[in-house]
């Protein structure tokens, strides 16, 4: 009896060990071999969906979808109807560094621009006043998503000095020159803030910090990519053109994109938080295989526990380009 036990109890350690061994592997992945997490810092983007599903099928759907969305956010007197994404960066110790996004420091400015001056479409693009939100206000942010189970998470172990330069690039990117001008002063979907002097919009800021630490951040699940008719955009981007909010609900299909940019459609580009919160999720409840990320919680100030992903990212190397460049294609939206 004792033999048949020992030799039961040996058979249960091969194959922990074998199941150890095929869930772990020897430490390689995507985001290359693990170099250990004591002396790691940690960045995490925050994803908060919008309140009604923002639907990118059509410019109709579009922008049917985004008024029900703003309705429901204003009538609940909530911030971010659209969604919203940010960082934070964490050092090995556990002291917080950074957390902070870009957001607009002016709504009514889009609305009027919408409603008034009828730029149609061209909103996708158009810079509107900016700010950085400080730690403070996003942790109460935190506190109230949670709350409504509407926030959920991705969390990075990075080198230090992948850390750094995500360090370099927030503190420039919120600094003032002589002059008093910020970049983190225009908020906009068409900018990407690691072309110099350009703004940013809340997704693009957290994508660009997460790109310096060499994260693969082309993920087709978690962006937008559309060819926008031109003549459904207005205002100062078209000779002046009103284009009636009626026209945009009239437009049933996207441009085909064929013909020459900013003559006959513009492309447009966006990381959507809504998408990157789905995803987070679909993996959480387990849809979709977790491809190297595990479940991970945090706490908000009060309490509230929320579920989101981890995984380290150690291995990968960081990379050695200059954090900020000139933009290659020209944009309207862009001086």
């Amino acid at each position: 009896m004792r033999g048949g036990l020992t030799k039961t109890c040996f058979l249960s350690i091969i194959l922990l060990l074998t199941i150890q061994l095929f869930a772990t592997g020897d430490g390689d992945s995507i985001y290359g071999r693990n170099t250990g997490a004591e002396s790691s810092y940690e960045l995490s983007i925050f994803v908060i969906p919008s309140y009604r599903p923002i639907d990118w099928s059509s410019p109709s759907l579009l922008i049917k979808s985004t008024v029900n969305s703003y309705m429901e956010a204003s009538f609940n007197k909530k911030l971010y109807p659209i969604g919203h994404l940010f960082i934070e960066l964490i050092n090995p110790e556990g002291d917080l560094l950074i957390r902070t996004s870009i957001a607009s420091s002016r709504p009514a400015e889009q609305r009027k621009m919408v409603l008034a001056d009828k730029i149609g479409l061209a909103m996708l693009g158009a810079p509107v006043a900016g700010k950085m939100e400080s730690q403070d206000e996003l942790a109460r942010q935190i506190d109230k998503f949670a709350r409504r189970g509407k926030i959920s998470f991705i969390s990075y172990k990075i080198k230090p000095e992948a850390a750094e330069r995500v360090i370099e690039y927030v503190k420039i990117f919120s600094s003032r020159d002589s002059l008093g001008r910020s970049p983190s002063d225009r908020y906009g979907g068409s900018f990407w803030p690691r072309f110099k002097g350009e703004g940013s919009g809340c997704s693009a800021f957290g994508m660009a910090a997460l790109q310096l630490t060499g994260v693969n951040i082309d993920n087709p699940e978690w962006y937008i990519e559309v060819d926008v008719p031109f003549d459904l955009v207005g205002g100062v981007y078209n000779n002046g053109v009103k284009v009636r909010p009626m026209s945009v609900l009239k437009c049933k299909e996207w441009h085909n994109g064929e013909g020459e940019e900013w003559k006959t459609h513009f492309t447009h580009f966006i990381y959507d938080p809504s998408y990157i919160y789905e995803w987070i999720k679909r993996r959480l409840s387990g849809k979709d295989p977790l491809e190297g990320f595990s479940k991970s919680y945090k706490r908000s100030v009060s309490g509230r526990i929320f579920e989101g992903l981890e995984i380290d990212a150690t291995g990968l190397d960081t990379p050695k380009d200059p954090i900020f460049k000139s933009r290659e294609r020209p944009s309207l939206f862009v001086d």
